[in-house]
């Protein structure tokens, strides 16, 4: 078969080497300059699949998404739908299936193709009292009934775990989950571009795609792209700017394809092609943003920074270590970041609760961006409704925990064969 895949992220790579491995003929088109510079580029990259679907539940109220909405925001409207969402156990259930199938794939990826890029395995979850433990009693027996690999471990446990710990901060304990990593996105999509090249996948970079027309052989119709803005984040400072450019020439006019299928992985909320499928209603954008250091080197000192990755209970937020950096994120929003929110204060504020001087203060790496997530916050996985057009979207801030596990899910539907898990909970037509 001949399929189209929009948007050359995180999830778009993945189902383009899936479907290539199954001997289709691929194309992928991008309206940036690279794979991952959009939603992708340097996003938190935890794959944790004890907490798929119940992301939030340990602050007792909103998942992480809605934090600092006001009460009378529509926000607060969606917090319920996914509260809702959170409680239903065979929903729960299916996120977890495929979380797990996406880090069981994402390890034989990594064998097979010898990857070797900035991650680490094994998480901690820090719960600061004994009141906010008690909170997260539910999720823990949860864990206990699913048969999740889970361990309680009191303070100085935590602090074996993670000697960089600040010895003067509170902490109560916490869960030790040692299925869960993080992985570095941008560099790993690279890796995997260059993978899916050697098995004939052909990428259109700096190519906006900007209709679709349904059928048996549904067409594609793209053309340039104008110039979109660079991610939010200093050229000196990205690591992985060394590896140069990676596009093809782009369409220098207006051209329209047909294929067997198009499978739709990369989207903005005003991008027309929502419309035209009639999704915009079922989502929202959502804003997010990450900061990443270099540890301090100190031979009096080897401890400093994380081991592994760490949660922050109270103040729901992920410290990972990537390679020699440490990489923060958390306190997505509704809102577009605006010029003087205190939001990255915010993480720099964590970090140092946790880890105070561990990096290099001035080489940070700052970045902000948006992703789509739906009002339940569960992904569009499958049929689109409209002929021949597949969806893979919406993952919110899952997309890597989710995006090896999906791709199986979609090259499975597109090959006409059983993709072994319930999509119902994930079909567009449930409208958000």
């Amino acid at each position: 078969m001949e399929v189209a895949i929009i948007g050359a992220g995180i999830t778009g790579i993945h189902a383009a080497l899936e479907l290539a491995a199954q001997g289709h003929a691929v194309v992928v088109f991008e309206r940036s300059g690279s794979v991952a510079s959009e939603s992708s580029f340097a996003q938190g990259g935890l794959s944790a699949p004890a907490l798929s679907g119940v992301w939030g539940a340990l602050c007792g109220s909103q998942p992480l998404a809605l934090q600092g909405s006001s009460l009378s925001h529509p926000a607060w409207r969606w917090a319920a739908r996914q509260a809702r969402t959170q409680r239903d156990d065979t929903i729960a259930a299916t996120l977890r299936t495929l979380a797990q199938q996406s880090l069981a794939r994402s390890t034989v990826l990594r064998r097979q193709l010898q990857l070797d890029h900035e991650r680490s395995e094994g998480l901690l979850l820090l719960v600061r009292s004994e009141a906010q433990a008690r909170k997260a009693q539910a999720l823990a027996e949860s864990w206990q009934q699913a048969g999740v690999s889970h361990a309680w471990r009191d303070a100085a446990q935590c602090r074996q775990h993670e000697p960089g710990l600040n010895p003067d901060i509170p902490l109560h304990g916490g869960w030790h989950l040692p299925e869960a990593e993080a992985t570095n996105g941008r560099e790993l999509c690279l890796l995997l571009k260059q993978a899916a090249q050697r098995l004939g996948v052909h990428f259109s970079f700096h190519t906006e795609v900007r209709q679709l027309q349904a059928g048996k052989r549904p067409a594609l119709t793209h053309g340039p792209a104008p110039q979109a803005g660079l991610p939010a984040v200093s050229p000196r400072q990205d690591a992985n700017s060394a590896a140069g450019p990676a596009t093809l020439p782009s369409p220098r006019e207006v051209q329209t394809h047909s294929f067997d299928a198009v499978l739709v992985c990369g989207a903005q909320l005003e991008d027309p092609l929502l419309h035209q499928l009639g999704l915009k209603p079922a989502l929202r954008q959502v804003w997010g943003r990450t900061l990443t250091a270099p540890l301090r080197q100190l031979e009096a000192f080897p401890d400093l920074g994380p081991r592994a990755n760490l949660i922050d209970d109270e103040q729901q937020v992920i410290l990972s270590r990537l390679g020699q950096r440490v990489r923060v994120s958390g306190g997505a929003s509704f809102q577009p970041p605006s010029r003087g929110d205190k939001g990255f204060e915010a993480l720099h504020a964590v970090l140092h609760d946790w880890f105070p001087g561990a990096i290099q203060p001035q080489q940070v790496q700052y970045w902000q961006g948006s992703r789509l997530m739906s009002a339940d916050g569960l992904p569009l996985l499958g049929a689109s409704g409209a002929d021949g057009i597949w969806l893979n979207l919406a993952h919110g801030g899952q997309g890597a925990a989710m995006a090896a596990g999906a791709a199986q899910v979609m090259a499975a539907l597109i090959g006409g064969r059983d993709p072994g898990l319930d999509l119902t909970p994930f079909a567009a037509a449930r409208r958000g």
